[in-house]
């Protein structure tokens, strides 16, 4: 296992121990990924390999994630199911493990593939394309017609689709055209409107949560959705499994979920009212909510807190670190780095 460090002045490669294995130095570096990570030398990017030879020399602009990696945040290696986005002259294709191009430089944007498909902006005048999603061979799988959307998981993404402009008092159109959160299949039929309701324009914050800590966000086969104000999920077909209770509803993953039950929703994941809990896919509780904070959450552990004192739930719900702690590091980010007090 190979884990990279910054000492403040450059960015190093280190083994379990925290002895350092690949000195650089680098400007900046991707985690490992199938033995190869993607490392900034200068402004370019390249890649090397657990030996810190350099298997493809610095010659992108961005690569992975370009909003993590312009933002300083790399919560996922760049390469995934094979590929690497990757950017030069401001458009982003996607190159092979040999650094060469398998999908043309020519999208605004490019997300990292799932399933199959991965979701890419089109350039357009003025501003930003439209989301479709392309194949491993760069072909246009579903057309290009989301304001937004995230990455497959279980056969089905959620996707930003405009609607048809309200007309206004006057009889003419709205400048502002509606939009809908949507379940979409992987030939881009609609399944059902989700809800989402006020994250239509949030969608960089979700993917960010969802990075860190639900990758694999509809892999259970129960969806996040709201109705009006409350959260439920749905089935896969858009049918209600849970109904809409709750104030904010997380992915499911093993059979268990975080879910937020609030007076009124006022914030994402920073209302001072809210109150925690987890559930198994019938909705019964696991844990009752009483939980005062959640941060980081992996298959088969839960970073919680219990009147504001922190630890760490297993997937039944027990405490396998006791709420002791004010803060606990490296839970996913969903926390400011702190040390354990």
């Amino acid at each position: 296992p190979m884990t990279i460090g910054d000492t403040g002045t450059m960015a190093v490669g280190i083994d379990p121990t925290g002895a350092v294995v690949i000195a650089g130095p680098y400007d900046d570096v991707h985690p490992f990924a199938g033995g190869l990570a993607a490392v900034q030398t200068g402004d370019k990017w390249g890649f090397i390999d657990h030996s810190g030879r350099q298997v493809v020399a610095p010659k992108f602009d961005e690569v992975g994630d370009d909003d993590a990696t312009r933002n300083g945040g790399h919560y996922l290696p760049c390469f995934s199911e094979g590929l690497c986005a990757a950017s030069t002259s401001d458009a982003w294709g996607y190159v092979d493990r040999s650094g060469e191009w398998v999908v043309e430089p020519r999208f605004a944007q490019a997300g990292r593939f799932m399933e199959g498909l991965a979701g890419v902006r089109e350039h357009a005048e003025p501003g930003l394309g439209k989301v479709g999603f392309v194949d491993r061979t760069g072909a246009m799988i579903i057309p290009a017609r989301y304001t937004d959307a995230l990455w497959f998981s279980g056969g089905r993404a959620i996707a930003v689709v405009e609607r048809d402009p309200r007309p206004q008092a006057n009889g003419a159109a709205s400048n502002d055209p509606p939009r809908s959160v949507v379940m979409i299949d992987r030939t881009g039929r609609e399944i059902a409107d989700v809800g989402w309701n006020g994250l239509e324009d949030s969608m960089d914050l979700v993917a960010g949560y969802l990075e860190m800590s639900a990758l694999d966000y509809l892999a259970d086969g129960l969806v996040p959705a709201s109705q009006d104000t409350r959260w439920g999920y749905m089935d896969r077909h858009g049918q209600w499994l849970i109904a809409p209770q709750f104030g904010l509803a997380l992915p499911f993953r093993n059979g268990r979920a975080v879910v937020m039950v609030l007076n009124e929703l006022e914030g994402l994941f920073d209302d001072d009212d809210a109150r925690a809990g987890i559930i198994d896919t019938s909705g019964r509780w696991l844990v009752r909510p009483e939980l005062t904070g959640v941060g980081g959450a992996s298959p088969d552990q839960i970073v919680a807190a219990l009147h504001e004192r922190w630890g760490v739930l297993n997937g039944d719900g027990q405490w396998t670190i006791e709420p002791r702690y004010r803060e606990i590091d490296g839970n996913s980010g969903l926390l400011p780095e702190t040390n354990l007090d």
